[in-house]
């Protein structure tokens, strides 16, 4: 049965090592442009379609370069155009249009009359850089735009906060690469860019940078992430809800909750390739098949990829938040081992980023698992009544619905320590430091 499938691109429990992963998502900048902006970046905030892409900065969604990886190397090899395949816990799990637009909601269907070409010159900055092909990139925002802006039109600091978004976290690319015209004509007309399937163009540009990134797995020490990478991440946590457990695991995502939704024809995109090898897949998940003992087939490296042999490359251009992510390859035999494992990741990673305290583990845990809800960005996360609460968990999930996981907390102020409800469990005094410290170094 196992021919008649997809292959692995790796085996199982056999992940490559890898320093980072260069995300090319710029948080930094557009923490820079709210500083710079901040009437204009409250104004964008409240837009129905950018606004979301916001609260993942709001919400302080941290970047799992780990995680990413891991799924990275747990692809299988179709030949579909617009999909993915992944295996986790040998289960099979599709990310296609419909599951983008699941955690994103962003449009991805085309608007054929409307005119997404033609702007009107309102002899503003914007105007003229369209008028005279103005070279114009992330670097030039953060350091000679935001510095300058201020007398501009108020529409046209909104129009550079718009871009700011496309550029550096939807669209994402290398701060050196040039802002493409078509976004700048967009922004010209709020309506229209509202309008634009940006769905479908993220989504397009994320597929893309994967099947790139993913000869880059075999050999080399980094790779790089263009677009909008965290959906991808927070796909992965919405088809894992259960992370740490043996929870449920959703092969098919859709916005309207149904997940037994295998193919809406609302996503079907005509040059889409046929693949009998996936469409065996979805007999078996219909027949529903055990996965538990199942043994899928790993491809073969060409001979140019022997890993033996193979040089490591200079990393490319490192984003501002790189996720150290090197690990030994672990034999894994165990859907339990593989699931334990890949909390293990998550944790790791969340110590790897930003302050690099157990603050960073509450973030990660809290803002990426099922347990936590990002207010106006999944669908998905919908509950009954005005406002969503803080916490919530829109799939099937063992946990109770105000669970968190147990933290660290790091507080300098000695009253705020005494008042802490975990003082006795969490707390050394500062007398008693130094002897902690020395029994760590002998205790054996």
């Amino acid at each position: 049965m196992a021919h008649q499938l997809p292959k692995r691109i790796l085996q199982e429990g056999a992940e490559t090592q890898i320093d980072k992963i260069n995300n090319t998502c710029r948080r930094t900048l557009l923490k820079a442009v709210k500083v710079a902006l901040k009437d204009e970046y409250e104004e964008v905030l409240k837009d129905p379609v950018f606004g979301p892409l916001l609260a993942i900065i709001e919400n302080n969604l941290i970047y799992s370069g780990k995680i990413i990886h891991s799924f990275m190397c747990k692809q299988l090899r179709v030949s579909k155009l617009h999909e993915l395949w992944f295996i986790f816990a040998k289960r099979p799990l599709r990310f296609s249009m419909q599951e983008f637009y699941a955690v994103t909601g962003l449009k991805y269907k085309e608007e054929p009359d409307v005119d997404f070409i033609n702007w009107k010159n309102d002899k503003g900055f914007w105007s003229n850089a369209l008028k005279t092909s103005a070279k114009i990139n992330l670097y030039t925002i953060r350091d000679e735009l935001l510095k300058v802006c201020n007398e501009w039109s108020y529409v046209d600091r909104v129009r550079l906060v718009y871009l700011s978004i496309i550029q550096s976290f939807l669209m994402s690319k290398d701060r050196k690469v040039y802002i493409p015209q078509e976004y700048i004509r967009l922004v010209m007309d709020f309506e229209k860019l509202r309008m634009y399937p940006w769905g479908l163009r993220a989504y397009d540009e994320l597929i893309a940078s994967i099947l790139r990134a993913r000869e880059d797995v075999h050999t080399k020490n980094s790779y790089v992430l263009d677009g909008f990478s965290y959906a991808f991440q927070i796909w992965i946590m919405e088809a894992i809800p259960d992370i740490g457990s043996m929870g449920e695991v959703f092969t098919f995502i859709s916005s309207t909750g149904d997940f037994d939704v295998i193919d809406n024809t609302e996503f079907l995109r005509e040059d889409e390739k046929k693949d009998e090898r996936v469409g065996r897949i979805v007999e078996l998940i219909n027949a529903k098949q055990d996965w538990t003992h199942f043994d899928w087939e790993v491809e073969s490296l060409p001979a140019h990829m022997d890993l033996s042999d193979s040089e490591q490359d200079e990393p490319a251009d490192v984003a501002e938040e790189p996720s150290v992510v090197a690990e030994e390859p672990t034999d894994v035999q165990t859907d339990e081992n593989e699931m334990m494992d890949f909390l293990k990741n998550l944790t790791k990673s969340a110590r790897c980023v930003d302050k690099g305290t157990q603050d960073s583990l509450q973030e990660a845990m809290g803002n990426l698992s099922q347990a936590s809800h990002v207010k106006g960005f999944d669908p998905s996360q919908h509950l009954d009544g005005d406002e969503p609460a803080e916490f919530a968990t829109p799939l099937s999930s063992f946990k109770p619905a105000d669970w968190r996981p147990p933290t660290l907390k790091d507080v300098d102020s000695l009253e705020d320590r005494i008042h802490d409800p975990d003082y006795s469990l969490v707390f050394v005094p500062e007398e008693l430091w130094a002897k902690l410290v020395d029994w760590t170094k002998t205790f054996k």
